[in-house]
């Protein structure tokens, strides 16, 4: 997994691709992507975010 490991720091928001390995997860944070410890990351629901409406 070390080969493509994803660096973020604390704050960023990883996009997760793949978790189903319960200890290194798929990620992406802007356009670059890899293998991230789950155990370094909680989940943060995003649903009850007001959305965004773009008037044409």
């Amino acid at each position: 997994m070390a080969n493509r490991e994803l660096a973020f720091k604390a704050g960023d928001v990883i996009k997760v691709l793949d978790a189903s390995n319960k200890d290194w997860w798929w990620g992406q944070i802007d356009d670059e992507e890899g293998w991230f410890p789950a155990s370094f990351v909680r989940m943060q629901d995003f649903t009850m975010l007001p959305r965004l409406v773009l008037n044409s």
